[in-house]
């Protein structure tokens, strides 16, 4: 096996395990969903952040565009 073949069969691996890994916190959270506070935000991401730090980056850079977006919208 060259070496080009051995990262394929690496990143195949890893993704597989992220995808699972999403299924997991997807089953995980509705499974907590009835004993959180009504009031309670977590989500998918929240749970894998810390599993994958890239999640809590995309959830900052996605509140941080939809404050940008309202912003514009209201004209502040």
């Amino acid at each position: 096996m060259q070496i080009g073949e051995f990262n394929v069969m690496v990143q195949g691996l890893m993704r597989r395990r992220k995808e699972e890994d999403q299924k997991a916190a997807y089953f995980t959270l509705w499974q907590l969903r009835p004993h959180l506070a009504e009031g309670s935000n977590v989500t998918v991401e929240d749970i894998l952040s810390p599993l994958y730090p890239e999640y809590q980056e995309a959830k900052e850079r996605r509140s941080a565009e939809d404050m940008q977006n309202l912003k514009d919208a209201f004209g502040l």
